[in-house]
């Protein structure tokens, strides 16, 4: 952004002196900015492509042999600050939205904290928002007692000098049975844990848990069932069932998604800083048909 309002702040040729031109008592043409060319030929667009003007100059648009003065060379200066680890300073790290317990689907009237963190000390405001809206709250615990259907949504935190966390979904329903998880998506060899919760937290036993309609575990006392390293055959549609009294009960259907880990992309190496400060040493930068020449060699419950 930095290098695209100097590229527009700047103008696009710098006026000869006079005594340079080739014919007496005319105005000279004007030389092409050589900072302009140099930002033209070498910004790059969201650090994966460059930008090239025409390879063919216009008449007036060739390069002069003019030093730059202070002013240009602090342009350069500014420039190569702003370029990709020029001493542009990271973004800062994120908050971490953390819920207690860890459930992101509750029965009404449950009780529920978020709590947020961040590894930034410097602040101790909290900026708190659902569904996009700011909350009155500016603490960095946040406690929902009985909570109702109007409490279900996304949420974020933000503390002291740290960015915003992810979003957090938390989602309210009313039944007798519930089958409960710490997240619907994982990364392979993330902890996947289950908990059949009963409503009211009424006795539960014999318990089953279920996967696409199979069995996977028998608790005769309630207990919660854990993927200590989920995989992608742990993707699936998961409920419980369990009895309570002389009834049993069966819970909804709570969909998991289990994905591959993305390969590591290590960063590029750049070399643009490198350039503008050579640069900034020298004025003998190749012309625009070296440019041309050298370009062309290279060629994804109940109810309330």
């Amino acid at each position: 952004i930095t290098q695209l309002l100097l590229l527009l702040l700047l103008p696009p040729h710098l006026p000869h002196s006079p005594s340079n031109s080739s014919d007496a008592g005319q105005p000279a043409l004007a030389a092409g900015h050589p900072i302009r060319h140099f930002l033209l030929r070498n910004l790059k667009i969201n650090g994966v492509e460059r930008f090239h003007r025409p390879l063919r100059p216009s008449p007036v648009e060739v390069w002069g042999d003019e030093t730059p003065t202070p002013a240009a060379s602090l342009i350069f200066l500014l420039w190569f600050l702003a370029a990709p680890g020029g001493g542009r300073a990271d973004d800062p790290p994120k908050s971490v939205l953390i819920l207690s317990p860890p459930w992101i689907n509750v029965f009404r009237t449950d009780s529920v904290t978020l709590n947020c963190g961040s590894p930034d000390p410097s602040g101790d405001v909290t900026q708190w928002f659902h569904n996009g809206t700011v909350l009155g709250i500016q603490t960095p615990s946040y406690s929902i007692q009985e909570i109702t259907f109007n409490d279900s949504g996304e949420y974020r935190c933000r503390t002291g000098g740290s960015a915003l966390s992810d979003p957090v979904r938390l989602d309210v329903y009313s039944d007798w049975l519930l089958l409960q998880a710490t997240g619907s998506v994982f990364l392979e060899g993330e902890p996947v844990v289950l908990r059949c919760h009963s409503w009211k937290n009424h006795p539960l036993y014999k318990v089953i848990f279920y996967q696409d309609g199979k069995a996977l575990k028998f608790f005769h006392q309630n207990s919660n069932f854990s993927i200590p390293r989920a995989n992608q055959s742990h993707s699936g549609s998961y409920f419980c069932s369990g009895s309570m009294g002389h009834e049993r009960f069966t819970s909804s259907v709570f969909n998991i998604t289990v994905r591959a880990r993305p390969p590591e992309i290590l960063p590029e190496v750049e070399d643009e800083n490198v350039v503008s400060y050579s640069l900034l040493m020298h004025t003998d930068v190749p012309d625009e048909e070296e440019e041309e020449r050298n370009h062309l060699d290279y060629e994804n419950v109940p109810n309330s």
